[in-house]
């Protein structure tokens, strides 16, 4: 990482963090990036997405 003043390494603050939120943006590389806002939560140290099985995302995330 370039900018110090961004990392991390905090797990503690991460995972405040974490519980806090409610969404995000989800960035998939394929030809050209695509980036989609999704509902998730995060509970014993693992991230749930919400969302249909079936689309793009579905299919980048398989």
């Amino acid at each position: 990482m370039r900018r110090k003043d961004f990392d991390c390494k905090d797990s503690k603050l991460i995972v405040e963090f974490l519980n806090q939120i409610e969404f995000g943006t989800l960035v998939i590389p394929d030809s050209i990036p695509y980036a989609v806002p999704l509902s998730f939560c995060y509970e014993d140290s693992k991230i749930y997405l919400h969302g249909a099985k079936a689309g793009r995302k579905y299919a980048l995330l398989k």
